[in-house]
């Protein structure tokens, strides 16, 4: 019977025992959550600033690499641009000088056209004048010459 008298200390002190494996659980836990945070802060941390800096890396390569192709590009465009514009001009120029020319040969008939025209109209006048001239001196009394 005395075990039967000493069960009620024992369940009481198991019960003390229990509840402090309870609380060192309880802080075990609470300290184990604070290392796991602290590292997973720390490594989060470290995989951003990693993450940023290799980003800040491809960032810079990307630019360089595409400043490069529109560089390229440009000068590429800026050749067939004067390429096109020289072949235009060329064209431009032919054309001007082919209108220029049959403009000038236009305006070399019409003067020629034009002299013949004054030219007739000259000997017509000149005819003109004899004619009268003519008819003046037959009409004039002679004189007589000495």
């Amino acid at each position: 019977m005395d075990a039967l008298e000493t069960l009620p200390a024992q369940v009481a002190d198991l019960a003390a025992q229990f509840s402090q494996f309870r609380s060192d659980v309880a802080a075990e836990f609470s300290a184990v959550r604070r290392d796991v945070r602290g590292e997973m802060a720390a490594q989060g941390e470290t995989l951003r600033s990693e993450l940023r800096a290799e980003m800040a890396a491809q960032g810079e390569t990307l630019r360089s690499e595409l400043r490069a192709e529109m560089a390229a590009q440009g000068e590429t465009l800026r050749s067939e641009l004067r390429a096109e514009m020289a072949a235009q001009g060329e064209a431009l120029r032919s054309e001007l000088r082919a209108e220029m020319a049959t403009q000038g040969d236009q305006l070399r008939r019409e003067i020629r056209d034009g002299d013949e025209e004054t030219r007739r109209y000259m000997r017509v006048l000149h005819e003109e004048l004899v004619d009268r001239l003519k008819r003046i001196e037959e009409a004039a009394p002679r004189r007589r010459r000495r």
